[in-house]
């Protein structure tokens, strides 16, 4: 999570040019890379508290006890939320304003896990709906997300959605998005 961390921090500090390097580093890098950044949102450990120094103390193992493909269970707490807006999200969410974006896009989409970052972008998505503290936190960035990897759904997802999808996301995303293949227009 540190080296992600770090990579979301030069993206912010560093704006076109941090966000550039960042990308480029992760589309000429091992595909594991990609793998790693989706699964710090799909397959994050418990943060539930800080320690004096602002760090998160992580509860049990720094991944969840069940297999890397499958999604988490979501979380509120502060340090969680936090830890996800100053680390992969910020990542995607700078990636987003330029215009390299479709090359992560893609690079994201050929990996294994794809499926399990947009179940989870859609949670948040969903989450933000019913206020929860990571939806409320992750919902709109989420959404902002989503609108650059898929256009199609960007006058669509300015504002969230209404609570009826977010009951059908938060009930049918796994079932809708079941592998990488499963992600499509139609499913969205």
């Amino acid at each position: 999570m540190g080296g992600v961390l770090g990579l979301g921090n030069l993206c912010r500090e560093a704006e076109e040019p941090g966000t550039e390097a960042a990308v480029f580093g992760l589309l000429e890098g091992d595909k594991m890379y990609i793998d790693v950044l989706i699964q710090t949102m799909h397959w994050t450990g418990e943060i539930i508290e800080e320690d004096d120094n602002g760090g998160e103390i992580y509860m049990g193992r720094s991944g969840f006890n069940g297999p890397p493909t499958q999604l988490t269970p979501d979380q509120d707490t502060a340090p969680y939320v936090r830890t996800m807006e100053e680390g992969p999200v910020l990542i995607l969410e700078c990636v987003a304003k330029y215009s390299f974006a479709p090359a992560l896009w893609a690079a994201l989409a050929d990996s294994e896990f794809f499926h399990l970052l947009i179940q989870r972008l859609m949670r948040w998505m969903a989450r933000e709906v019913r206020k929860t503290r990571d939806g409320k936190g992750l919902g709109g960035k989420a959404r902002m997300i989503l609108s650059s990897m898929f256009p199609e759904f960007a006058t669509t997802l300015k504002q969230p959605i209404s609570a009826e999808a977010a009951d059908e996301i938060l009930s049918e995303s796994s079932t809708l998005f079941s592998e990488p293949s499963s992600v499509t227009l139609a499913n969205l």
